[in-house]
């Protein structure tokens, strides 16, 4: 009888759960986006300027428009701005961004937000529909990204508390501590006021996948901004999507990724890879100036150290000895007895060996899809100068056991 009853609260504490994840999306949609897409909706003109240039870019034009410097741009109408950076994480998801981000956690000059646009994901798809859907629904995300950068916290309430059951999508130690205490707005203020004590803000911006979109935002802020651009093999990258996500190409696509036809899922990853090599080849333009710095995961796991202060030069923070000690026990944790603090779902965890993570999707991988994958996005390959394992005929003619990148000459 008492396992009955057990069970039957366990359902009814999950039917609650669920309705409360709902409500909170639409509920933080509504109260940020709404007004967006509405001004948005009408629009019904062909492709805008960023776009026809991005375009030339891919077609091999060097004549991509550079950004203007910081002093140029337009100051938008927020008083947060004064001797802020903005730095923004560009990543697909499942690329390795949560442990890039995780770089960045402990330093007490940045404020971060951990993927601000999870939040109103389903309140964007229910609301923006019809021919130009894509176009108001990037729109409306680069509109939330912009009220983060400028302090205008809002998730429902402005509180260090702003999602129900708990949920928040702020990683850093200092606000989770203080969350577990009673008078934690007492000693920090709200998120607003957290937000303005500090220089750098840090977005992980997995689901704004079109870096062309950036070069409006960059514009706009009135402020410096930084673009931290990580790129993954595709390889283990798609492995890693499939395993983990519901979709390969498109969050808003009706049917799991798992249930089409092979056909079906080839065309999933041909798309993923092709928007990844056009970011990549509009990037390189130098549209973005000195304020671009693109990695590779690989390069990452290899020397986390090396990167780790070349990443925070370029945002312009202190690397401090605290830094490196951290950087430390999160890429070789069993080396410095460190573990994950919150006991974080394996898969998204950054306490990991970064060295033995290189090579583990060639170990546990179907030889068959590997090679489907080289075929696919053979172009990507190339262009990030990564060596394939098969040849034409499908044999095996590379098995290095380290990271499959050219030998620099």
């Amino acid at each position: 009888m008492k396992r009955k009853v057990l069970i039957g609260v366990a359902l009814v504490f999950c039917v609650l759960y669920l309705y409360f994840i709902r409500l909170e999306s639409n509920y933080n949609f509504e109260n940020t986006d709404k007004n967006v897409i509405n001004q948005l909706e009408p629009l019904e003109k062909p492709v805008n300027d960023i776009q026809e240039e991005k375009h030339k870019a891919e077609q091999g034009s060097n004549n991509y428009p550079a950004t203007s410097d910081s002093s140029d741009a337009v100051a938008p109408t927020s008083v947060h701005t004064t001797s802020k950076t903005a730095v923004i994480l560009f990543c697909e998801g499942r690329s390795g961004s949560t442990w890039l981000s995780s770089f960045f956690w402990k330093d007490p000059n940045v404020f971060y937000v951990y993927e601000p646009l999870y939040p109103g994901a389903e309140g964007r798809r229910n609301v923006a529909a019809g021919e130009h859907a894509h176009m108001v629904r990037n729109k409306a995300k680069l509109a939330q990204v912009t009220d983060v950068y400028n302090c205008n916290i809002e998730y429902g309430r402005n509180s260090i508390f702003p999602w129900p059951l708990g949920r928040y999508p702020y990683y850093q130690p200092e606000l989770k501590a203080c969350q577990r205490e009673k008078n934690c707005e007492e000693k920090i203020g709200t998120l607003t006021d957290y937000c303005t004590s500090k220089s750098h803000i840090v977005q992980k911006l997995i689901r704004v996948e079109d870096i062309a979109e950036l070069v409006e935002l960059k514009k706009s802020l009135g402020f410096q901004v930084k673009i931290i651009h990580l790129v993954r093999d595709p390889r283990p990258h798609i492995l890693s999507r499939q395993k983990i996500f519901r979709y390969m190409f498109d969050e808003d696509d009706p049917e799991p990724y798992n249930s089409k036809s092979k056909d079906d899922q080839s065309k999933d990853r041909v798309k993923l890879c092709e928007r990844v090599l056009s970011n990549l080849k509009l990037a390189d333009t130098g549209v973005f100036g000195k304020d671009y710095f693109r990695i590779t995961h690989e390069e990452m796991s290899l020397k986390p150290l090396k990167w780790a202060k070349e990443l925070y030069e370029f945002v312009g923070i202190e690397y401090t000895e605290a830094t490196e000690t951290y950087i430390n026990e999160i890429t070789h944790p069993a080396s410095f007895g460190a573990k994950d603090p919150d006991g974080r779902y394996k898969q998204f965890s950054v306490y990991r060996d970064s060295m033995a993570v290189l090579n583990k999707w060639r170990q546990s991988a179907n030889p068959s899809i590997i090679q489907s994958i080289e075929e696919e996005c053979g172009e990507l390959l190339t262009y990030l100068k990564y060596e394939p394992l098969y040849d034409e005929q499908g044999v095996l003619v590379n098995n290095e056991p380290w990271p499959l990148l050219e030998k620099e000459d």
